[in-house]
């Protein structure tokens, strides 16, 4: 018996505060909702204002994961043409020669964080990503000839 009226006396206290709590949400939902939503739109309109400034760039993104990046560096680097431009991400810092912020910007609207290196191109105010991470870990750890994946990069660039 006293077991049932501590376990209704909790459903209870728990049902009160649920009937308290749920409209505070919604109302601060309702009030907060549209400047969220506003910010959102915003932050987007910035990234494609700073998308059209970098409007027909090339980027090799890599990371400094250290066998990939020496590949990539005494390899592909030199082999690659001249209006490919370069993004190394020092643990979480891009290194580049454009503003950190534009770049961070870039970098996280990548999809797939995770699959580095990446190639990215910006065409008519779009971002188009494409990563190479397979590709170049087949050529490493199998010893195959790097000119299909220097083909590869040529050609998404060149699309």
């Amino acid at each position: 018996m006293q077991n049932t009226l501590k376990r209704l006396i909790g459903y209870l206290f728990i049902g009160i505060a649920l009937v308290i709590l749920i409209p505070i949400g919604l109302v601060s939902y309702v009030l907060v909702g549209p400047f969220l939503y506003w910010d959102e739109q915003r932050k987007k309109r910035k990234f494609a204002a700073n998308l059209l400034t970098l409007e027909g760039k090339n980027f090799f993104c890599y990371n400094n994961r250290k066998k990939c990046r020496l590949f990539i560096e005494e390899s592909i680097r030199p082999q690659l043409a001249q209006y490919v431009e370069y993004i190394y991400l020092e643990g979480r810092q891009p290194v580049s020669a454009y503003d950190p912020i534009i770049v961070s910007q870039l970098l996280y609207s990548v999809k797939n964080h995770s699959k580095f290196p990446h190639l990215i191109k910006i065409r008519e105010g779009e971002l188009i990503q494409y990563s190479i991470n397979n590709q170049l870990f087949n050529t490493l750890e199998q010893k195959k000839p790097i000119e299909p994946l220097l083909k590869e990069i040529d050609g998404f660039f060149k699309s």
